[in-house]
C-alpha cells in the first residue's frame, strides 16, 4: 500500500459490521470498529503506542484518485490525497492540521446522513456521508474541493473557526510535520502566529511526537509564541 505507515494502520480490518445510518452514538475511537457504509467507511482502533485513531475512506477509488482522513488521539486531523496509481512520491500528499489541548476523548456518532467526530479539543467536525465532504467544525465551515489535484494543498480549508488550531501545511509524498525546518501556521480568531514545526514536535526515531497535548504545556507555549 502507498499510504504512510501511520495511515496504513487505519484499514486494517478487524470486523465488518454493516449498519445503518442512525446505528452508533457517542462511540470511542480507541474501540476497535470496521464500519462498512453505502459509499464509505470507517475504521477505529487502539495502536500499540498507545494513541487512537479514526479513519475515514471511500469504498470507490477509480484511478486511485481519492481522498482519505485520519484523526488521531494526539490532535491530528490529516486530510490524504492520492493523485493516481505511480509512487508515493509523485503521486500521494497530506494535509496536517492539529488541534489542542486535549480535554476529551476522540469519538464519533452516525446520526442521519452525518459522521459527527469528537475531537480531543472538545470540538465537533462533521462529515457529510451523502455527498463526502466535511461541512463545518463547530460554528467554523469546513471548505472541501471537489477537484483531487496536487495544486490545491490537499482540497481542503478551514474559515472562521472559533477556536485555535495549528495548519501544518500540504506535502507531497509525506506528512509535512516530517519537515521539521517548515514553519506552521497558528490560526486564532483575533490573530495568526508562525513557527518552525521543531518547536512544537519532538521527533523520536524519527517519528513526531506532537508537545502539546497537556493543557499546561500547552498555555506556556502559547502564552511565549502567540499571546
Amino acid at each position: 500500500m502507498r499510504v504512510y505507515s501511520f495511515l496504513s494502520t487505519a484499514v486494517i480490518v478487524l470486523a465488518v459490521q454493516l449498519l445503518s445510518f442512525h446505528s452508533y452514538a457517542a462511540t470511542s475511537a480507541c474501540e476497535t470498529h470496521s464500519i462498512k457504509l453505502d459509499k464509505y467507511h470507517l475504521h477505529t482502533s487502539l495502536r500499540s503506542s498507545g494513541t487512537c485513531f479514526l479513519a475515514i475512506g471511500s469504498n470507490y477509488t477509480p484511478g486511485l484518485i481519492y481522498r482519505d482522513y485520519l484523526f488521531t488521539s494526539d490532535g491530528q486531523f490529516m486530510v490524504f490525497n492520492s493523485f493516481g496509481s505511480g509512487s508515493a512520491s509523485t503521486d500521494t500528499g497530506a494535509r496536517v492540521f492539529y488541534f489542542a489541548p486535549m480535554v476529551s476523548e476522540l469519538g464519533f456518532d452516525i446520526l442521519g446522513d452525518e459522521a459527527i467526530i469528537h475531537l480531543p479539543n472538545g470540538s465537533r467536525a462533521v462529515f457529510n456521508l451523502s455527498v463526502g465532504k466535511f461541512t463545518h467544525i463547530d460554528t467554523g465551515q469546513i471548505i472541501e474541493s471537489d477537484l483531487v489535484s496536487r495544486d490545491n494543498r490537499g482540497g481542503i480549508e478551514i474559515v472562521d473557526y472559533p477556536g485555535i488550531y495549528f495548519d501544518m501545511g500540504f506535502a507531497m509524498g509525506n506528512s509535512p510535520v516530517m519537515q521539521k525546518k517548515s514553519m506552521v501556521k497558528i490560526v486564532r480568531p483575533s490573530q495568526t502566529c508562525s513557527v518552525r514545526m521543531s518547536k512544537i514536535f519532538d521527533y523520536i526515531d524519527g517519528e513526531p511526537v506532537f508537545q502539546l497535548t497537556h493543557e499546561s504545556h500547552y498555555v506556556d507555549f502559547m502564552r511565549r509564541n502567540c499571546p
